[in-house]
Parts: C-alpha cells; sequence; structure tokens
C-alpha cells in the first residue's frame, strides 16, 4: 500500500475533474533541477553555499545541483517561495549603489535616473556590483561645501511607480507631506516614500537593493533641480 502511495504521489503533476488530491496527499512537477543526479535518500539538503548560489546537497554535503550564477555577492543570496508558487533565488544588491533591478529585462540592472555607471567595462560584461554614482552632486551638499550651511539647496524629487523599497529605512509616523519636508531637511536623505500601512520611510546615504515591482510601491529618489528637469 505505501509503495502504491510513493508511485502514485511520484507520478501525478496534474489535477483534473477526475483526479483530485486531499490531506496528506500531494502533487510533484515534473521538472526537476537535479535530475541527472537524483536524491537516493532522504537526506538531501537545500541551502545557499557560500557563493551565494542555491545549491542541493546530498548526505555526504556533495553537490547535485547548483543555480550556478555567476558574480553573486556572498551573504546577500536569499530564496523565496512566490505568490505564484515559484522560489525565486534573490541576490541582495545584485545592481550596487544607486542601481536599479528588473529581472524581467536584460540586462537585469540599470542605473537610476540622474546616475551612471561606475565601472562602465565591467557592467558590460554583466557584472553590476561596483553600481553606479550620481553625475550631479545633490544641491544641498554643494551648499554645505561652499559653507552657506543651507542644508536644504534646491533639491527636488523624482517620482518612481512600483518600486519594492530598499531594506534598512529609518521610519516615522509623521503624515505623508511632513515626511516630504522631513527628508528635504535632511541634506543625507535621499529617498522616502510613504504607505498608508507603514507610514513614512527614508533612506540615508547610497540607495542600494532598489527593485521594480509589479506589487511595488511609488518611491520618491532625490535629485538636484538641474537633473530633474532633464526627466520631466
Amino acid at each position: 500500500m505505501s509503495c502504491f502511495y510513493l508511485l502514485f504521489a511520484t507520478a501525478l503533476d496534474t489535477i483534473t475533474p477526475s483526479k483530485s488530491i486531499k490531506e496528506p496527499e500531494f502533487i510533484i512537477s515534473r521538472n526537476v533541477a537535479n535530475r541527472n543526479r537524483p536524491l537516493k535518500d532522504s537526506s538531501g539538503i537545500l541551502n545557499i553555499s557560500d557563493d551565494g548560489n542555491l545549491v542541493v546537497l546530498n548526505g555526504k554535503t556533495e553537490t547535485l545541483w547548483s543555480s550556478n550564477v555567476t558574480n553573486t555577492a556572498p551573504n546577500a543570496t536569499t530564496a523565496q517561495l512566490s505568490d505564484l508558487g515559484n522560489l525565486i533565488v534573490m541576490f541582495y544588491g545584485k545592481c550596487g549603489e544607486f542601481g536599479i533591478c528588473n529581472s524581467t529585462k536584460r540586462p537585469t540592472c540599470s542605473c537610476l535616473k540622474g546616475s551612471k555607471p561606475r565601472n562602465a567595462e565591467e557592467w558590460s560584461r554583466g557584472n553590476w556590483s561596483s553600481g553606479c554614482f550620481r553625475t550631479t552632486p545633490l544641491q544641498c551638499q554643494r551648499d554645505n561645501n561652499n559653507g552657506s550651511g543651507a542644508g536644504q539647496g534646491d533639491d527636488r524629487f523624482l517620482e518612481m511607480k512600483m518600486i519594492k523599497v530598499p531594506a534598512f529605512p529609518d521610519r516615522s509616523s509623521i503624515v505623508n507631506d511632513q515626511c516630504k519636508d522631513q527628508c528635504l531637511k535632511n541634506c543625507s536623505c535621499v529617498a522616502y516614500t510613504y504607505d498608508s500601512g507603514i507610514g513614512c520611510m527614508m533612506w540615508s546615504g547610497d540607495l542600494i537593493d532598489v527593485q521594480e515591482s509589479s506589487r511595488g510601491v511609488d518611491l520618491y529618489i532625490r535629485l538636484p533641480a538641474s537633473e530633474l528637469v532633464k526627466f520631466s
């Protein structure tokens, strides 16, 4: 009986009007990543290796399968089961500072508006980890460097829609309009967003891990006014 059950569970990858499943039955995809080197027992391990790749190991910790992605960053990889049921490997900061990632596009990475690749040669080879840099400093930075001490300068915000916001924001309970003003008053604040369920979120320093997402929010990127007019 148990052998029949195992064969049934392994073979079934489709539900039809005449074939249904119930607890504790399950379906398994025929598309197995390690089909050429299958596990022969239950000692397998799925984890993220030191080089940032997703791997399947056997009981002897031998690699049976690897995502085999180059230019990954150690300690910067996560694997997440999406709402669609896909296991997605994500690399934190794949596009570097002031880069933006869209996994559906080629190339995957581009620079945020108002910035350009820090190392064009590496970017041409598909290694985006060096990130991007601003082509024009923020006006408040120039004011501070000139000794005016104004701190606010003539900076504005560029709206970017449908963005998965970066990690590690500074959170505040202030309302939407105050969120913008608070960011503008702080020259180290480079972006903000406001969500009615979360509140105000602001980011300082270099923006890392910005991603385009169909479930994202509106993110407002700080730019000098002279740069903003180019994208109006």
